[in-house]
């Protein structure tokens, strides 16, 4: 059987690291199409559209699994300096995955603020956060 401590552990990963992630995946996917689109009144591109080809698909998974791996790891050694060393490695895999300054610049420097602005709220959040709370409710 599976004891207490083990349960709240499980309950921890599932709520604060794939959920979360999911909701950070999701925030990220949104500030692009938001920052993209106040881009477009500065300068209009030859391509207006959203499509960018694989460039935001491949970013997405890059940034969501970079997100379960960190969001998982914070929950499972739950030790407040730890947290500080995912996030910056976390931040900086996903930035050297999506960094292509020479054919993309615009695109690339989109990418990199919607990552840096999703990992520092929940950076923030989990920082004034008391998740016992959360998890005893």
């Amino acid at each position: 059987m599976i004891s207490e401590v083990e349960q709240l552990m499980i309950k921890r990963i599932m709520i604060f690291g794939i959920l979360a992630s999911l909701i950070q995946v999701m925030n990220y996917y949104f500030l692009i199409f938001i920052l993209w689109n106040v881009g477009k009144f500065f300068h209009t591109p030859t391509k207006t559209g959203f499509t960018w080809g694989l460039t935001i698909l491949y970013s997405t998974y890059i940034f969501g699994i970079t997100t379960i791996i960190q969001n998982s790891l914070i929950e499972i050694l739950y030790k407040k300096n730890i947290r500080i060393y995912l996030f910056f490695g976390a931040l900086i895999t996903f930035t050297l995955a999506v960094e292509n300054f020479n054919f993309w610049p615009i695109k690339t420097l989109i990418l990199t603020i919607s990552g840096l602005v999703t990992l520092s709220i929940k950076f923030y959040l989990d920082h004034k956060i008391d998740k016992s709370k959360i998890i005893n409710r």
